[in-house]
């Protein structure tokens, strides 16, 4: 007697009427169309994006030149703010209005110097040689700019000496910078400058009855 043959259970169950493949086999012994796999759940057809994500924009279209508009727009907008806020360049060889030395600053430029000129003094016999760096600083910037009169009016000699006063105080500066300072050699340096400005005052500057100084009349054509 044969022993009944058993089909196994995967076979059985692949070509019973019913299943997946059941169904294929059948739509194909009838000539019908194969019905279509199942999609992975994340695929959609024609390999666009899956719902919900970015949508692909066509090259060309007007949607794609709608968005380069909106991304051009802000730089377009920087440069027109720059343009209205920066001053416009200079021309070339152009320079600024040149500075006016009058009379009244140099009288008003003087009676503050002389002040930080006589602190320079008192602060070497002092002994404090950071005072007298200070007002050595001090005096140098308030002189320095003293020069565009003189040079104006064509007053040679006052340009001479006041270089040479500029010249003293920056030898002053050096030798208040020296580590240790020699006293000596300040002081000489201060009745250096102090000759200087003796010899300016003496052709350009007179008392005005007030304690203080001026101009001297007629020392300017």
């Amino acid at each position: 007697m044969k022993a009944p043959v058993v089909e196994p259970r995967g076979r059985a169950s692949a070509a019973a009427p019913g299943g997946r493949d059941g169904r294929m086999r059948s739509a194909a012994q009838a000539g019908g169309p194969k019905p279509e796999p199942r999609r992975h759940a994340r695929e959609s057809p024609g390999g666009a994006a899956p719902a919900g994500g970015p949508r692909a924009v066509p090259p060309g279209s007007a949607a794609e030149g709608r968005g380069r508009r909106r991304g051009a727009f802000p730089g377009l907008l920087a440069c027109a703010l720059a343009a209205a806020v920066l001053p416009p360049p200079a021309a070339a060889g152009q320079r600024g209005p040149y500075p006016i030395f009058t009379e009244a600053h140099l009288d008003a430029t003087m009676t503050t110097l002389g002040p930080n000129v006589a602190g320079v003094r008192a602060a070497l016999a002092a002994g404090d040689h950071a005072a007298a760096k200070e007002r050595a600083i001090r005096s140098r910037e308030q002189l320095a700019v003293t020069i565009t009169f003189w040079r104006d009016r064509r007053r040679h000699d006052a340009v001479g000496w006041l270089r040479s006063a500029l010249d003293r105080l920056d030898a002053l500066d050096s030798a208040l910078s020296a580590e240790p300072v020699d006293a000596a050699a300040a002081a000489e340096i201060a009745d250096e400058l102090a000759e200087a400005c003796a010899a300016c005052h003496a052709a350009y500057r007179e008392g005005d009855g007030g304690g203080g100084y001026r101009l001297k009349a007629g020392a300017l054509p």
